[in-house]
């Protein structure tokens, strides 16, 4: 085992989420994760949604939802969610690395707009569109976010999204497309959010915002998984959270 191997698994090792998770809201152990699908899909988690595409089998969407639900874990071990959010995503990207992605390096800025009405889900495509083959390439992620539109307020996949990315007038998300690259490798653009609004919106995404009323910060670059980096920190990874998983992860099916 590599010098960098035995460091990830160190410091997986000195995790322990135990009955709580220090962080805005808290989790229910799960005894069980369920093998997941494969073919197109979406995987919603507390704040995050991330896309699946064609070609992700089952045993690699398990591994990708295993080694993204830690990281978001571990991180709110450390750091708050909330608004400005930058020492929770550098914790959060710390243990994406950790878990074996390759991360480029993450600059979180303001965005802008000239457009006096704007939805963050459709100015979040745009943003990740830009480091990927442009927002038409995300043609799973898009539906995934369609299908959280149609949800009504209190379903179960908007309320288990926004229960760790929707604050009182403020929040951080992520959303991401994952897409096989060859030789066991994933390349996933992935963008990091975090806004703050002058008032508070359920469904938030996809609220029609006035640009004076909510400052949106973004972060986007594609991050590389590959899973024989990833194999030996397996059972380790699936332990951690065989002890301490999300109160539920929610998966889509999606039809293109």
């Amino acid at each position: 085992m590599s010098y960098l191997h035995e460091q990830r698994r160190a410091r997986l090792q000195s995790i322990d989420f135990g009955d709580t998770v220090i962080g805005s809201r808290s989790f229910v152990i799960e005894e069980e994760s369920i093998a997941a699908p494969a073919g197109p899909g979406a995987t919603i988690v507390p704040g995050a949604t991330i896309a699946f595409g064609e070609g992700i089998t089952s045993d690699l969407r398990t591994d990708l939802e295993d080694a993204l639900l830690l990281s978001s874990l571990a991180a709110d071990q450390k750091a708050s969610r909330r608004y400005p959010s930058r020492e929770w995503y550098a914790e959060y990207v710390t243990w994406l690395e950790t878990c074996g992605f390759l991360v480029t390096t993450q600059v979180f800025q303001r965005r802008s707009t000239a457009r006096q009405n704007f939805e963050i889900a459709k100015e979040a495509l745009e943003i990740i569109g830009a480091i990927s083959s442009g927002a038409a390439s995300l043609v799973v992620l898009e539906k995934a976010l369609t299908a959280l539109s149609e949800q009504a307020d209190e379903q179960g996949l908007i309320k288990l999204f926004e229960s760790e990315s929707n604050f009182a007038g403020d929040g951080a998300f992520q959303l991401g497309e994952a897409k096989l690259s060859g030789d066991r490798r994933v390349a996933m653009p992935l963008g990091l959010f975090a806004f703050r609004s002058s008032s508070v919106k359920r469904k938030f995404l996809f609220f029609s915002w006035d640009a004076d009323a909510i400052e949106l910060f973004a972060s986007a670059s594609e991050v590389i998984f590959n899973q024989d980096d990833y194999a030996p920190l397996r059972s380790l990874v699936q332990e951690k959270l065989h002890r301490r998983r999300s109160e539920r992860l929610s998966r889509l099916t999606l039809s293109l």
